[in-house]
């Protein structure tokens, strides 16, 4: 039991953290590692006692860090590897009478590598609080939204998050780290799914409506964070991967049948049903790129190289590129899309006409000069409003740019 102990306090050192974690227990890490070797050393030399108690003061701390991981909702496996090693010594050199192999000692080493094996499911289960529901007879009903009217009402107990439609009703995130499924009937919870002590940064949908994909945090610290893909009507987790990058909570964006984000090593898809990578797409070296938008047309990407901008479109299935242009632009130029994903709009400051790219093709649909603005958050269609006096805002179907108006490269 004694050697198994230590085997799994130096194996805690290599598990990878994938999650943040708060640096006062980080860092000591290695220290507690060292202490359980020791310990282990100790016994086998025959210093048994002072070996017991070095390990048990380990294991108090650990399982004292184990505690404090799980009240922050994201524990890590290295821990429970941790305090399981640390109580293995302490055990084995209360029972240590020789060092012969013998059948209850081998048992004992046994039963140490299940208790590791199994641990760090344990802790992550008591950080969860998930009550699903049993899937639904009849299909959802399409999203139907009625001005003026009121047909329920649900207080939540913390702040919102947000709220998408989603399965048979919406999906609703709050602040103490849960995300509630509502009935859009008559309002009533049908599932919930939270990690207490987390912080959600977002919550958001497919559009299809059957999976809910929630962002958690402990608090604000990058780059690593914690998704959650949830099945829409049931509540049922599907799966949980770590994520790296900047600005996640609104750098994440869910489509057709990959969930789409930006780090430093370009912008990649992961399959919404396994977490799975499905591609990654790499800007220049020196760039940087954030994900504009995705839809059925595709996936609008916007690259910054020193005073460049460049707008990329590719397709959401493999990652292909199928279009570009490039524009020297300010750092105040920004590329946002409609609702859908079909209409990119790519906001230049100074007196450079606004554009508009149709996302399948990549042709440049309209130029739109000041003071006249788009906005393109609102809906599927772009909406034309007047910056400087009070005038009719309605929507466009942009026809084809004038070639010679463009102040566009389209790239070979």
């Amino acid at each position: 039991m004694v050697v198994a102990g230590a085997g799994c306090a130096l194996v805690s050192l290599f598990v990878p953290r994938e999650r943040a974690r708060v640096e006062v227990i980080d860092y000591p890490f290695l220290v507690f590692v060292v202490a359980v070797g020791v310990a282990a050393y100790l016994v086998i030399a025959g210093r048994r006692w002072v070996g017991v108690a070095l390990a048990g003061v380990v294991f108090v701390l650990a399982a004292v860090a184990v505690g404090a991981d799980v009240a922050h909702g994201l524990p890590e496996a290295d821990l429970p590897l941790l305090a399981v090693g640390a109580l293995a010594v302490a055990v084995g050199g209360l029972s240590a009478g020789s060092w012969r192999v013998r059948p209850l000692g081998v048992l004992g080493a046994v039963v140490v590598v299940g208790a590791a094996v199994v641990a760090p499911g344990v802790v992550e289960a008591a950080a969860v609080r998930s009550e699903v529901r049993g899937a639904w007879a009849e299909p959802p009903r399409p999203v139907v939204e009625l001005a003026g009217t009121k047909r329920w009402k649900w207080q939540p107990p913390a702040r919102l998050v947000g709220v998408v439609a989603a399965g048979h009703g919406v999906a609703v995130g709050t602040e103490d780290g849960a995300v509630v499924g509502l009935d859009g009937a008559d309002g009533r919870p049908q599932w919930r799914y939270a990690r207490s002590g987390a912080l959600l940064l977002s919550v958001s949908a497919s559009p299809d409506r059957r999976s809910v994909l929630a962002l958690f945090d402990r608090d604000r610290q990058p780059p690593r964070r914690l998704l959650v893909a949830l099945d829409a009507d049931t509540g049922t987790p599907r799966f949980e991967r770590a994520m790296k990058g900047r600005d996640l909570d609104v750098n994440l964006f869910v489509g057709a049948t990959a969930v789409l984000t930006a780090d430093s090593g370009g912008v990649s898809a992961d399959d919404q049903g396994t977490g799975e990578e499905r591609w990654r797409w790499r800007q220049p070296d020196g760039c940087r790129a954030s994900v504009a938008g995705t839809g059925p047309a595709g996936v609008t990407v916007a690259v910054w190289c020193d005073d460049r901008l460049t707008v990329v479109g590719l397709a959401e299935d493999t990652g292909h590129e199928r279009w570009r242009h490039d524009v020297t632009a300010e750092r105040g130029a920004e590329v946002v899309t409609t609702t859908d994903g079909s209409v990119a709009h790519v906001r230049l400051s100074g007196p450079s006409p606004d554009v508009l790219v149709d996302v399948g093709s990549g042709r440049l649909t309209r130029l739109v000069d000041p003071p006249a603005a788009v906005d393109v958050e609102f809906g599927p269609a772009p909406v034309l409003r007047d910056r400087s006096r009070d005038a009719p805002v309605h929507a466009i179907n942009p026809p084809p740019a004038a070639p010679c108006r463009s102040t566009w490269r389209a790239a070979r």
